[in-house]
């Protein structure tokens, strides 16, 4: 129990040296820490029943059958696979940030953290996307040779509302975790102040 009252005692130290409220600070630290696990971990969850359906379907279609269906079903979980471990990554960076440190260092290594994923979105993101749809848009003439029209049209119809949708999706979660770089970096800016 020392150790949670040297945290405390640590944190109300800066409070009267920087005028914050510390004990706001650290419920909203945990509280914030508590939320990036959970949505990490539902999309580490969401990403790998994806990538179990694209084997699943790779196995149920013989798609080695078929060259272009096995590369292109290849593609598509491999970068979703990709993505996969782009989030455990960033989660096991983000548990590593401690916030028992003081504020500064806590901060600094979250802007860190912050711009890293801020690369992910900008670099790896697009290319994971693009040879996604392209590998899917591959699979088209197979599709249309081997179902239904009824089927072939939802599919025609549903893939651009699906994509479109999961860009807004992406694009959202990019720009708040640009606005939390941004503050964060305002935040250590007026600090310096």
């Amino acid at each position: 129990m020392t150790d949670f009252n040297d945290i405390q005692k640590s944190w109300n130290q800066q409070n009267e040296a920087t005028g914050v409220d510390s004990q706001l600070m650290i419920k909203k630290v945990k509280k914030q820490a508590k939320e990036f696990k959970s949505k990490h971990v539902w999309t580490q969850f969401i990403l790998f029943i994806t990538c179990a359906v694209l084997i699943a379907f790779f196995i149920y279609v013989n798609a080695w059958k078929n060259s272009t269906a096995a590369i292109a079903l290849s593609i598509m979980t491999a970068v979703v696979l990709l993505r996969l471990i782009l989030e455990i990554i960033s989660l096991q960076k983000f548990q590593k940030i401690n916030i028992t440190e003081n504020f500064e260092k806590h901060n600094d290594k979250k802007i860190s953290f912050y711009k890293w994923r801020k690369k992910v979105h900008f670099v790896l993101t697009p290319v994971i996307l693009v040879l996604y749809f392209v590998s899917f848009d591959a699979l088209m003439p197979i599709f249309r040779r081997s179902l239904s029209a009824g089927m072939y049209l939802y599919i025609q119809i549903s893939t651009p509302i699906v994509f479109i949708g999961l860009c807004l999706g992406i694009g959202y979660q990019i720009k708040k975790e640009l606005g939390i770089i941004k503050f964060l970096e305002g935040f250590n800016s007026s600090k310096e102040e």
